[in-house]
């Protein structure tokens, strides 16, 4: 999948169905209705990676802050880049590129960065608006 910069994105958990969202400057997990802070764009950074910056708090990315995933305003920083890895079956995992290996996983409700084996709640789908 190629990600136009201009595009905005959901990105929903292909395990729980739940989507990342940026509530006031924290990064949640939401299942309910269609709000503005769950839509995100995907910007190319060529080999620095991936910045996924909240489409409604724009300049609002999200880090791996100290092996948490959260939303950062500010400074530039190495961990608010991203490897974005399909699985072949539709789905991608967000792999930090300064902490390598580290995905962000949907785990039994709760966000959080994972390191070690492959689980379904670290897949998410980049579902495209219109």
């Amino acid at each position: 999948m190629s990600f136009t910069a201009a595009e905005r994105y959901k990105f929903v958990n292909k395990n729980s169905g739940n989507l990342l969202a940026d509530n006031s400057g924290s990064l949640v997990l939401f299942q309910g209705a269609d709000y503005p802070d769950q839509y995100w764009y995907i910007l190319d950074f060529g080999s620095n990676g991936y910045k996924l910056m909240n489409a409604f708090h724009l300049g609002a990315v999200i880090a791996d802050s100290n092996d948490k995933p959260a939303v950062f305003l500010g400074t530039d920083y190495p961990d608010q880049y991203w490897d974005i890895i399909s699985d072949g079956n539709g789905a991608y995992k967000f792999s930090n590129k300064s902490h390598s290996g580290s995905v962000i996983a949907d785990s039994n409700g709760n966000l959080v960065m994972f390191k070690g084996n492959d689980y379904p709640d670290q897949h998410w789908l980049i579902v495209a608006s219109n």
